[in-house]
């Protein structure tokens, strides 16, 4: 080897970045294509964030030697800086498969695949280890996480704690990922062991009453808000979190000023912007959008603001009445959408949903019927159907009667779902028809000890009460339900598919509704949904009670009286009244449900007419339309 380069890296290796770069530099002056001196060079320079002038250094040294890992390693950092994450995605990957067997240069590998939103290429470079490190075990969790299997990264993540209940990073990221799978219980335990290993300051503060909030746990949410404050917290989360939680209260002259305080810090926070519009007066709209617009131009918004920004100034605009624009702002968020969810390779499947709806109708073209029903709780009333379809509201009618409490969006049937379906798969559990009486008491269960009301036995668990559940896609769920809880009732909710589609995509859903960016998807998802509800209708008329959205508005004492009927409830007036209560409904129709039912959102497809053909003809494609 060159002497100079010798130098040089002696000089890289204590950190004298000056000497080393100038080293390297007489080093390639002698010879330009000393592979060496190419990416030692390139690599000083990175280290300086020179990226730009790195970047031919490291390409020249990789064609020289195009099996080095390491160049192709440090030349994919470079690409991503630029913005280039495809081919620093390829490079990443290509540095993994020539790495050898070297686990920690793997590892480091993954996290830039992570970072670059990559979690399939990961997994693969991670399969490449059989004996797995603590470190190669969490990035399999974040993997999973980052492709919406949150049930696989929790499983992973329960087997480290389990195996070392002292490692604060795995506590803190089985938290997270029990919070993005939506089991709270296990989220706050977890967060709350999380904070015992460690000193807890006031972003960790901020973080736990937000997992409150989202548990709708409203007092330990403000307590720990006052922690936070006492702590000094003054960041945008925890203004942002106050926010929403005045917003929750009623209070929206507090939601108003936490939300510009959120803003003051950082005005690139689209879920500030957010609320701020759900609140504003219409006569304030002109300057709001010219806010956001001045903000876009100088503020730094990721990917994710910028798509949720845009929803914001679409409805902005349809407050407006400008429709044209309102609908640019909606295509481009829900396009924006599209391409992360391409990226991330979570995109809608056509093929797989429709082979899912023919499993579930094979699975239950009849339901079990258990004959002992499990008695000492509480009723259990499921109120399904496409999401925007009024779930919320038949909720909200019903929970105003003294022995019905309302248990809201409950993603414990989902899970219960999802685990059995794996296990019939691995041969665990037996098919529907040839599940017995136990096998179902205990499915149900587990249903019960995941839903917190459940476990209050004297108060609304309590036998002789009834327990709401609305999760919107439990539609897909209605068999299963049919044979866990014999004493159930099943309230599904039709709603014209132009309102419904519409609707959605005007929102930015979370993960687990890939369909709701395209009209082809949206028109699919709503046939299957279609499908499913005469399905479950006709197999148990006595159980399954369709309600149209828009008969419960135009005679809601009547249609109200229809469905506490079924649910074997007594009629009140008061069941209208729930718009005179302060509510945190913790869904898209949170402020909505505080009004009394009107018919002004019925149609609102309408003045949008001349840019939903496409989205008609869908409807009309599969039958759902004449």
């Amino acid at each position: 080897m060159d002497s100079l380069v010798q130098q040089a890296e002696a000089a890289h290796r204590r950190g004298d970045l000056d000497a080393a770069k100038r080293l390297y530099t007489q080093q390639l002056s002698v010879d330009s294509q000393q592979v060496d001196a190419l990416y030692g060079l390139g690599t000083v320079l990175m280290q300086a964030q020179q990226f730009s002038e790195a970047e031919p250094l490291l390409s020249m040294a990789l064609a020289l030697e195009p099996d080095a890992a390491d160049i192709a390693y440090n030349y994919a950092i470079c690409l991503r800086s630029k913005g280039d994450n495809s081919s620093a995605a390829e490079l990443a990957a290509r540095a993994g498969r020539s790495g050898g067997m070297d686990e920690p240069f793997s590892v480091n590998v993954c996290k830039l695949l992570l970072a670059l939103n990559k979690p399939q290429l990961a997994l693969e470079q991670l399969d490449r280890f059989p004996n797995r490190s603590q470190a190669s075990h969490l990035l399999r969790a974040q993997a999973f996480g980052l492709l919406g299997a949150w049930d696989r990264s929790v499983g992973l993540l329960r087997q480290l704690w389990q195996a070392d209940s002292t490692n604060a990073e795995v506590a803190q990221a089985l938290a997270l990922a029990a919070g993005r799978l939506r089991d709270y219980d296990l989220a706050i335990k977890t967060y709350g062991d999380y904070l015992r290993l460690i000193t807890p300051g006031a972003a960790e503060f901020v973080k736990f009453a937000d997992l409150f909030l989202l548990a709708r746990k409203v007092d330990q949410c403000e307590s720990y808000v006052q922690y936070a404050r006492e702590a000094g917290a003054e960041t945008t989360e925890f203004y942002l979190l106050q926010a929403r939680l005045w917003r929750l209260k009623g209070d929206y002259a507090q939601a108003i000023a936490a939300s510009e305080a959120a803003l003051k810090k950082n005005s690139a926070n689209a879920e500030a912007w957010s609320v701020l519009l759900e609140i504003s007066q219409p006569d304030a709209l002109p300057i709001f959008l010219q806010r956001i617009q001045a903000s876009l131009q100088e503020g730094s918004w990721s990917a994710y603001e910028k798509q949720l920004i845009a929803y914001v100034q679409a409805d902005a605009h349809a407050r407006l009445g400008e429709t044209q624009t309102a609908f640019r702002f909606y295509r481009e968020a829900n396009t924006q959408q599209k391409r992360s969810m391409e990226a991330a390779s979570t995109h809608y499947d056509s093929s797989a949903n429709n082979l899912a709806c023919e499993r579930i109708l094979q699975q239950f073209a009849q339901y079990a019927a258990v004959p002992v029903k499990a008695g000492g709780r509480a009723t259990p009333l499921f109120i399904v159907g496409m999401p925007r379809s009024g779930t919320t509201l038949v909720e909200r009618i019903l929970a105003q009667l003294p022995n019905v409490a309302a248990g809201g969006e409950n993603e414990a049937l989902g899970f219960l779902v999802t685990q059995y379906q794996n296990d019939v798969a691995l041969g665990k559990a037996p098919l529907p028809e040839k599940m017995s009486g136990h096998d179902w008491r205990t499915l149900a269960m587990h249903y019960f000890e995941k839903t917190p009301l459940y476990l209050d036995d004297k108060g609304a668990g309590a036998e002789g009460n009834f327990i709401t559940d609305k999760m919107p896609h439990n539609f897909q769920h209605v068999g299963m339900i049919l044979s866990l809880f014999p004493d159930a009732r099943v309230i599904q909710m039709r709603r014209d598919p132009r309102d419904i589609c519409w609707s959605i995509f005007t929102r930015m859903f979370p993960e687990g509704h890939n369909y709701a960016v395209e009209f082809q998807s949206l028109a699919d998802t709503y046939s299957i949904s279609h499908k499913l509800m005469n399905h479950w209708a006709a197999l148990a008329p006595d159980r399954v009670m369709n309600v149209s959205y828009e008969a419960l508005v135009a005679s809601p004492r009547v249609v109200g009286q229809q469905i506490t009927d079924f649910c074997g409830l007594p009629w009140s007036d008061k069941c209208l009244d729930f718009y005179k209560k302060v509510s945190t409904s913790f869904t898209f129709s949170e402020l909505q449900v505080r009004e009394a039912i009107n018919e002004q959102r019925i149609g609102r497809w309408q003045p949008f007419e001349e840019y939903l053909m496409p989205l008609i003809e869908e409807l009309k494609r599969v039958d759902c339309l004449e």
